[in-house]
């Protein structure tokens, strides 16, 4: 638990998060030992006492947590991050949190999904539909083998080693071979069931394990420990997880489960058994529960500071500490619940997430509408559904605005730099006669490049493709005007792999990789000025790396929006020199008109906020910046006045 909860601080665990996997052995054993000992003494299990003693344990504690925290993240929580907060309390109310987050295009390492609240609550949902599966496993297991072998537990053993082997691999086949997001592999039950198993199994194998000598237990834990700390240290978000790299947490604490169960007594077990310990162990449910909220609302609502995340996720011990005791202990320890109780209470608890949670999605959509959130929100075109790689002939009618038969035709291309533009775009052609159509793509530059180039990854593949069948659909159309703009800092920079488009050129250095961008522009620009279609350049705004105003809270956002802020130094000027010189240089070479975004972000210093939003985001500029670009490509873009028209019409 003390990792998970570090690494979630961000400090130096960063494979921190393999704490879960421990837990989930650590599950597997706990509840298989309980059933076991029951059918031994009574030669059945009693489900319903079983499900009843699980939902009085679980759930008072994560309901509470649940309606608190959607409460409270109407104003702690990032901004944006209202509805999918929202989302998450209802799939995880239904303990279901782990396929939603699974179906959600980032996985569980991305920046935006970490300012989720709830995130934490896959875990739990996948613990649950354990808690559902496994008793029933196991006791038709026996069951069945109960006329065969009278006494043994081989029945069991055979079918939970079977399934966790199908678990084990699908777990692989997701995580390196189907094709799918690893994210599925990660959040999915069925790939995370083996992990439980290996814990169920250990308690079938304790009479061999305990007649092993006693000095192996010391060897075991030291093994088990060490399998566990490397994993931590070794791991991080790179890693390709679960898959294989999982086997060796699990192993781990296979080994120092078997270690106690060797010799209870040796110093490990000795260590486990102290009060200290057994105190974080009662406060452990709680203390997950409450330590990754505590993080996010830290975070949010002191964005600069590295140390108050950790500061928040141990003083969040002490609320673990008090919901122990004043909620779950006497819901647990209470005399002679009965059924109809529990029943209730676990209905109730259902419900406080489900209400709580639906009734902040339309709040969350008024926080949205608000001034100081809406200056930051997305330019047009995306939440209309523009800006996917999707084919010119293929796009939703909201990426074409304007009449049909439209006097101008003007297309805008690129990555999300060209997105950001839409409104710009828009803006400048209201009152004329012009339509404009946004085929841009998010990550996809607007460049040709050799699509042969056998190093490159499928999603590189993919946007050259696209690209390139965008490029041969704008010959075809022939609009009057193509407006593009890509992150081309990034491909100068190499933050963004460039492939060779000159012979046997190696993209290494920056005059190497201006080379290639260089010869990539140009190749895309002259076959579209050969076509009669007219060209505007517009250059990338900076880039500050992965800040984004949406990390502070709303509450932040509306009293103090500058301590959101950031500046730039010296080394964001130095990162877009290279790129806006070769834009310029090909603009001048092939006659293409430019317009530069930047003196409205770089003046003394590149800044993100003066007395209003600048960028959006770490790489994207402002509705507002975005609208002071109008009186610039006004003037570069041959539009036609409708109303002059009309009149000569009439």
């Amino acid at each position: 638990m003390f990792a998970v909860v570090v690494y979630h601080a961000g400090f130096v665990i960063p494979g921190g998060y393999i704490g879960v996997d421990v837990f989930f052995v650590i599950s597997g054993y706990v509840i298989a030992d309980s059933l076991r000992r029951e059918w031994l003494d009574h030669g059945a299990v009693d489900f319903r006492r079983f499900y009843l003693r699980r939902a009085r344990r679980l759930l008072p504690a994560a309901a509470l947590m649940t309606a608190t925290v959607v409460v409270l993240g109407i104003l702690l929580s990032p901004v944006g991050s209202q509805g999918v907060l929202a989302r998450t309390g209802i799939w995880s109310s239904l303990f279901n949190a782990n396929h939603y987050l699974a179906a959600q295009p980032n996985d569980y390492f991305a920046s935006d999904l970490e300012r989720n609240a709830l995130l934490h609550t896959w875990s739990l949902s996948v613990e649950e539909q354990f808690y559902v599966v496994f008793p029933l496993l196991i006791v038709v297991a026996w069951r069945f083998g109960r006329g065969r072998v009278i006494g043994s537990d081989r029945s069991a053993v055979i079918a939970l080693s079977g399934v966790a082997v199908i678990s084990f691999a699908f777990s692989l086949w997701l995580t390196s071979w189907s094709g799918w997001s690893p994210s599925w592999a990660f959040y999915l039950a069925p790939a995370r069931a083996w992990e439980f198993l290996a814990g169920a199994l250990l308690v079938f194998a304790r009479p061999a394990i305990r007649s092993l000598p006693r000095w192996l237990a010391t060897p075991f834990a030291l093994t088990g420990a060490v399998s566990i700390a490397a994993a931590m240290r070794l791991f991080d978000s790179t890693t390709v997880f679960p898959g294989t790299a999982a086997l060796v947490p699990v192993l781990g604490t296979v080994l120092l489960i078997a270690a106690g169960d060797i010799n209870a007594g040796a110093p490990f077990g000795r260590l486990l058994a102290c009060r200290p310990a057994q105190v974080v162990g009662d406060l452990s449910y709680g203390w997950y529960l409450w330590h990754w909220p505590a993080i996010v609302f830290a975070r949010a609502l002191v964005p600069d500071a590295r140390f108050v995340a950790l500061a928040a996720a141990f003083a969040s011990l002490g609320v673990a500490a008090i919901s122990y005791r004043l909620l779950e202990t006497p819901i647990r320890t209470a005399p002679r619940p009965t059924p109809r109780s529990t029943v209730r209470l676990a209905v109730g608890c259902v419900a406080v997430g489900l209400v709580g949670s639906a009734a902040l999605i339309p709040v969350a959509e008024r926080i949205q509408d608000r001034e100081a959130v809406a200056e930051i929100g997305p330019h047009y075109g995306r939440p209309e559904g523009c800006g996917y790689a999707t084919p010119l002939d293929e796009l939703p009618a909201e990426c074409t605005v304007g009449p049909a038969d439209a006097e101008l035709e003007i297309v805008v291309v690129g990555d999300s730099m060209a997105g950001q533009l839409s409104g710009a775009v828009l803006g400048a052609t209201t009152g004329t006669d012009t339509k404009v159509t946004l085929a841009w793509a998010g990550g996809c530059a607007f460049a040709i490049h050799d699509i042969d180039w056998p190093a490159l990854t499928d999603a590189q593949r993919g946007c050259f493709t696209f690209v390139a069948d965008l490029h041969d659909d704008l010959l075809e159309r022939r609009p009057d005007v193509v407006v593009m703009s890509s992150a081309s800092h990034q491909r100068t920079e190499g933050l963004v792999p460039l492939p060779p488009t000159l012979a046997d050129a190696p993209v290494a250095t920056i005059p190497d990789r201006v080379a290639v961008w260089d010869a990539a522009l140009e190749a895309t620009i002259v076959p579209l000025q050969n076509a009669g279609i007219e060209v505007v350049l517009v250059h990338p705004s900076p880039w500050f790396e992965d800040w984004t105003p949406e990390a502070c809270a709303v509450v932040v956002l509306e009293l103090s929006p500058d301590r959101c802020s950031i500046d730039g130094t010296e080394a964001v000027e130095a990162m877009l020199a290279p790129a806006l010189e070769v834009e310029r240089r090909v603009a001048a070479r092939l006659g293409v008109e430019v317009i530069d975004p930047n003196d409205l972000i770089c003046t003394d210093r590149c800044r993100s906020y003066d007395d209003g939003w600048i960028m959006r985001d770490g790489g994207h500029i402002s509705r507002a910046t975005s609208a002071a670009l109008i009186p610039r490509l006004a003037a570069a873009l041959p539009l036609v006045d409708r109303s002059a028209l009309r009149v000569v019409d009439s």
